[in-house]
């Protein structure tokens, strides 16, 4: 309705302050964050009989599974260079959470993934999980896919990570 459109760089650039804000939050005793007002200005576009979510409004949305969740220390090179990791364990001790973000849009390197669990209960080979994954798409908007993942024995997920997306997956 306001002509803005919101595209994938946007919706790029809302991945990798949620996932900093999300890391450093406790240590910098941040009790809440303010992005910005989502409605018609970013995250959700509403016209007089519809509304739909930009780029912006996606990443918000993966980002909420994160809310309230216990956030799980991973080693920095999981959140450095080209990939930016969070991860979390839901409030109520059920399920692990990760969504891994790919910055970079120069380099156009696609991250071939081995996310090994270990001592998880849900671990053992067989078991499927939840992907959601969400990227660049020919029309310049997140196309968002959701579907399963088989673990492979000793808790291996495999993932593909393309060049400025994002994959959630939750266990």
């Amino acid at each position: 309705p306001n002509g803005i459109r919101f595209s994938v760089t946007h919706g790029m650039y809302a991945a990798s302050f949620l996932g900093s804000v999300t890391r450093g939050a406790q240590a910098q005793n941040l009790q809440m964050t303010n992005y910005f007002e989502p409605i018609n200005e970013g995250a959700v576009v509403v016209s007089p009989f519809s509304s739909k979510l930009t780029p912006v409004g996606q990443v918000m949305k993966l980002f909420s599974a994160h809310t309230s969740g216990t956030l799980v220390t991973l080693p920095s090179a999981a959140f450095s260079g080209d990939l930016d990791t969070v991860a979390t364990l839901d409030a109520n001790g059920g399920g692990l959470t990760i969504t891994i973000s790919h910055l970079n849009a120069v380099g156009w390197r696609t991250y071939n993934l081995d996310l090994t669990l270990k001592n998880w209960h849900g671990s053992e080979a067989g078991a499927t999980t939840t992907l959601k994954a969400q990227g660049w798409a020919a029309d310049s908007l997140f196309d968002v896919v959701n579907g399963t993942v088989a673990l492979s024995g000793g808790g291996v997920v495999k993932l593909v990570v393309p060049p400025f997306s994002m994959v959630q997956i939750t266990f």
